[in-house]
């Protein structure tokens, strides 16, 4: 199956390669349609954010494709010229389930979506690739309660065990990139010896 997206935005395009990856899917990616390749697609999904919408309905004119789908936030008169409709936000699921159906014409209401299992965790992957830590709410509030508790000294030691634990845990290369430019000073303290 080939299918070509054309969006701008980050989130959009993340989703759409993790569906991609796991249906095995020629995926194509460009920020404006008139950087397309011409040919035969079986899918155009089309961001309805700024000009691509009439970019999108141009593509779909342009190009030999045989189904279409729009990724919105409002609804807009335009739309009626696709075929399948995600109102965001959205899963990669929402996508998926579209990619593997027959084209048949989405003219039903939009459902609530609720999140299962498996979007959960590539949601939580991507965040986690993009260096952001997932906190529950109870651990955050727990955290900013001991912060008021502790003195400065057993933070700067509980930071220091905590450096040492990442340091313990991360690969000789990550490492060197981590301290990459830095100046590291070791000091070793003995405990003086009583007699």
């Amino acid at each position: 199956m080939k299918v070509l997206l054309l969006t701008r935005n980050h989130v959009v395009r993340e989703f759409t390669v993790l569906v991609a990856d796991r249906m095995g899917i020629d995926l194509e990616v460009q920020e404006y349609g008139d950087s397309a390749a011409r040919g035969e697609y079986d899918f155009l999904l089309v961001d309805d954010r700024g000009t691509l919408l009439e970019e999108g309905l141009a593509l779909m004119k342009r190009l030999d494709v045989l189904r279409s789908i729009v990724l919105y936030s409002e609804k807009n008169n335009h739309h009626e010229y696709f075929d399948h409709k995600i109102k965001k936000p959205f899963l990669p699921s929402d996508i998926q389930y579209i990619l593997e159906s027959q084209p048949i014409k989405n003219t039903a209401k939009e459902e609530e979506q609720v999140l299962n299992i498996q979007d959960i965790e590539e949601i939580r992957g991507l965040l986690e690739s993009e260096g952001m830590e997932i906190v529950s709410e109870e651990e955050l509030v727990d955290e900013i309660e001991m912060e008021h508790e502790v003195s400065e000294t057993e933070k700067e030691t509980r930071m220091e065990e905590q450096l040492l634990t990442a340091l313990r845990n991360m690969e000789p290369k990550k490492i060197r990139k981590l301290l990459k430019g830095a100046e590291v000073t070791l000091s070793i303290r003995f405990p003086k010896e009583t007699e």
